[in-house]
């Protein structure tokens, strides 16, 4: 469609403050079009009117789509219809916030040469009075009376001709109109609809009584020149900053901000330091969450700016924030459109409580929700109930600035009643100081600000730095997820099997059912699977060695359903342990009105002089005795070796080491030994394997090790493999 008209005085009326409204959304045209940014997309566009051409960026997502499939090029003709006005390095800039697009400019509209705006040469705002100007008998009378403004179908303004209005700007008015001294004229001004009465729209103070103007009748006014003095300058639309106390909203920051923003806000959670490296050598940081009425924004401290405030800023209070710098968020790393940057800079100051701003605020999905999203590096809040609880372990990170230094980690399932009939569960990961909170099963948890990620083709959840850990709160969606829990039977999230099958291997055999814990697909595989998957194995790092991304993986993890068809005879299925408590490692600090947690110390012992010692130097007088020991596991393609630990060791001998361990103790019990040793075997579970290279005795051999051991549903299983068959034959 071709456009013939623009709103008459638009970069005029902009700058000088009036708001957007169903009255005044003006079109103006688009000169120039640049890509400013590419993450995000970001756009500079020069706009005009007849007269007056201005710089603008484009902050409207939809608008964006609109520039991206090339909708917008020059002299293409838009409506505005929101935008704010800010300024940047000293320069007026319009942020168009939404748009719409017209179509394309006709000819007389793209032969336009308008000047560039510049500010203090519109409307002076800062007026009691009315408009002034010098225009006698047309001025702005003239566009209002001849533009025809209609706010009920809001239809573009008639042009008027710029040399017609300067025309009759320079011609002198007749005598019996002049007058006062020195030919000082009194002139009606009439406005358009949307600012003829009196009163203050936007930012421009508005009367409709006339003024005089102490100006000749003969000097020249230059068509956009309404300030009537030298010292006039065009107002900026501010933020509502200036209406609340001078606290910028958090809802209202962006990179376009005004220069000494100041917000108040209260830290929702807040991140351990985190030192890192790069080219211009080494650094710290940690993250909080601010959050205020309007919303919340993710802001990270930096430099000596971390020496200065880490210790002093605490969860859940309220602080005032100022010399900060707002940019682009990055999706992989950071939540919302827009985070903030603190430095040695930044002023804090604490504020008293407020009821007003609100705490940690939560937007929950489902976990099916979560397990159905296909991209992964999201940040998600979810809530459900602790279904199975796995053992603290130390990991040794192998890249970034913790390269080579352990790391605690802790795995867990999470329930809620979404998805198919008994609901669903989910893994989630802890890291750092939060693996070691106290979960147990049957507890609730709210998580604020997860990572999805995938691992072994299934949806999983890990902990970032700011993510947001709450045990059992007290809420009342609390009570409901207990009550459904309990409602549903309180499943268990170890081992919970669906229908997700493997691909038909060449000799037409199935390859196994499909396993998921809490409905992410995990296939399992057969004992054959395993084996020939495990030949591409590498050997595990050595001490010192930096990670090579192109090396083969050293690490599978596989999911088997197999019988247990021996133990090992040749000695004990136990160890004797250490049982002194010692601290857990890789904790930086114990959360706050609490000691560092405490664990067994586990270590083997040996009996010297009527005690048990170990490589720690811990001794004590009776050792514990923990599960260790090799069984063999076997399904229908074959057979392979692994070592199970003292957790799933108590569920495959159905009591805990101690209680067997006086059957090793002196002889004459080798009946017993054998009967609890067949009392473990022809048992068909589901296991959780961990398979990994190792060289023993001179040989490289794979070793693989029960990580978890579960019953399996028979009944659930059971109809699966009924449905499986009746697919299979086309239904009976």
């Amino acid at each position: 469609m071709m456009v013939q008209e623009l709103t008459p005085q638009a970069v005029t009326l902009i700058f000088a403050g009036t708001n957007p409204s169903e009255q005044f959304q003006p079109i103006v045209i688009v000169k120039d079009v640049k890509v400013l940014s590419h993450e995000p997309k970001r756009w500079r566009l020069l706009v005009a009117d007849y007269e007056l051409l201005t710089p603008s960026v484009v902050m409207n997502d939809e608008f964006s789509i609109e520039l991206g499939r090339g909708r917008v090029v020059p002299n293409t003709v838009v409506r505005l219809t929101a935008w704010q006005v800010t300024e940047v390095q000293q320069s007026m800039i319009l942020l168009i916030q939404s748009a719409e697009v017209l179509g394309e400019a006709s000819d007389a509209l793209k032969v336009l040469t308008p000047r560039k705006y510049k500010h203090g040469s519109g409307i002076d705002s800062s007026q009691t009075g009315p408009i002034k100007t010098t225009c006698g008998n047309l001025g702005m009378s003239r566009m209002s009376n001849s533009s025809h403004y209609n706010s009920a179908d809001n239809t573009t303004p008639t042009r008027t001709s710029p040399h017609d209005f300067e025309k009759n700007c320079m011609t002198p008015l007749p005598v019996d109109q002049q007058t006062g001294f020195g030919g000082v004229v009194t002139t009606h001004i009439s406005a358009p609809p949307f600012i003829q009465q009196a009163g203050t729209v936007g930012s421009m103070s508005i009367s409709a009584a006339p003024v005089q103007s102490a100006t000749s009748p003969y000097t020249e006014t230059k068509f956009g020149d309404f300030h009537g003095g030298r010292s006039g300058k065009a107002p900026v639309q501010q933020f509502s900053q200036r209406s609340t106390n001078m606290f910028l909203p958090i809802s209202e920051l962006s990179p376009y901000c005004p220069k000494g923003w100041k917000i108040r806000a209260r830290i929702t959670s807040k991140s351990d330091v985190r030192k890192f490296s790069n080219a211009r050598g080494e650094g710290q940081l940690f993250k909080v969450d601010l959050q205020d009425k309007s919303g919340e924004v993710q802001a990270t401290f930096f430099g000596r700016g971390v020496d200065t405030y880490f210790s002093r800023l605490q969860a859940n209070r309220i602080y005032t924030f100022k010399r900060g710098s707002v940019k682009a968020a990055n999706p992989r790393f950071d939540r919302g459109q827009y985070v903030v940057t603190f430095d040695e800079q930044t002023e804090v100051e604490d504020q008293e409580e407020d009821t007003e701003i609100p705490g940690v605020s939560y937007l929950f999905l489902p976990i099916a929700q979560v397990l159905a999203t296909p991209n992964t590096g999201s940040m998600v809040d979810v809530s459900g109930v602790v279904s199975s609880v796995q053992e603290t372990m130390l990991m040794i990170v192998k890249t970034g600035a913790m390269s080579g230094q352990e790391r605690p980690k802790r795995s867990f399932t999470l329930w809620d009643n979404s998805g198919d009939e008994g609901g669903t569960h989910m893994e989630i990961t802890l890291w750092g100081d939060k693996a070691h909170m106290d979960l147990q099963v049957g507890g609730v948890l709210f998580v604020k600000g997860a990572r999805t990620g995938e691992w072994q083709n299934r949806v999983t959840l890990n902990t970032a730095g700011t993510t947001g850990v709450e045990v059992n709160p007290d809420h009342p969606r609390t009570f409901e997820l207990t009550r459904q829990w309990q409602a549903a039977g309180s499943p268990s999230g170890a081992f919970i099997f669906a229908s997700t099958h493997s691909a038909t291997g060449a000799g037409g055999s199935a390859g196994g059912i499909g396993y998921k814990p809490g409905g992410a697909g995990m296939v399992v595989q057969t004992v054959e699977q395993c084996l020939e998957e495990d030949v591409n194995l590498v050997s595990p790092l050595a001490q010192g060695q930096g990670f090579n991304p192109n090396m083969g993986r050293d690490m599978h993890r596989h999911v088997v359903l197999c019988t247990l068809t021996g133990v090992q005879t040749e000695r004990p299925p136990f160890y004797a342990a250490c049982p002194e408590t010692v601290e857990r490692t890789g904790l930086t600090q114990a959360p706050e009105g609490t000691s560092l947690p405490r664990r067994t110390c586990n270590k083997k012992v040996m009996e010297e002089g009527g005690l048990w010692r170990c490589a720690a130097g811990h001794s004590s007088s009776q050792p514990l005795y923990r599960y260790l020991c090799r069984v063999q596991l076997t399904d229908h393609t074959g057979n392979l070796d692994a070592t199970i630990f003292d957790e799933s060791g108590v569920k495959l001998f159905g009591s805990d080491a101690n209680a067997i361990a006086s059957l090793w103790n002196g002889g004459g019990h080798e009946a017993a030994q054998e009967h609890v040793q067949q009392m473990a075997c022809w048992k068909t579970c589901a296991m959780r394997l961990r398979a990994q290279k190792e060289n023993f005795n001179s040989e490289d051999r794979v070793k693989y090790v029960i990580m978890e051991l579960a019953d399996i549903p028979l009944v659930a299983e059971a109809r699966e493999r009924l449905s499986q068959i009746k697919s299979a034959i086309g239904g009976f």
